[in-house]
């Protein structure tokens, strides 16, 4: 007697049973047992995670335009104090660019995960 009673059956084009077929090989398990760990272990978000998401991608892009403009004006100060010798000292200055472009990059980081994240969500529409 089987263990599995029940059989699900679903039609998919070409292309999607290409891909399918791709991801069971690279997987290393039979299609019966990638397609059941995928329907039972796989996370499909709802659209409220996506729209999370979505608001923490803006968000980040939004810190990221900012640090970008303040970059841009400890730049010009270090270009005007280098210019004239006013204070503070370029070098005072160098370590607050640098200190900004590492946050920055911080930023972006996750920004881009987080972008990363939206495009990889799947949603099931009802």
């Amino acid at each position: 007697m089987r263990k599995r009673n029940h059989a699900v059956y679903i039609r998919m084009t070409t292309d999607e049973f290409e891909k399918l077929q791709s991801k069971v090989k690279q997987s290393g398990l039979s299609m019966q047992a990638y397609i059941i760990h995928a329907a039972l272990e796989g996370k499909v978000s709802t659209i409220e995670e996506i729209n999370i998401l979505r608001e923490r991608s803006n968000h980040l892009e939004d810190i990221d335009r900012q640090l970008r403009g303040i970059g841009t004006n400890v730049n010009q100060l270090a270009y005007v104090a280098n210019g004239q010798g006013v204070i503070p000292s370029a070098i005072k200055l160098a370590e607050i660019s640098h200190e900004v472009t590492s946050f920055r990059n911080e930023v972006r980081k996750n920004w881009q995960l987080t972008r990363q994240s939206i495009h990889q969500q799947r949603v099931m529409e009802p």
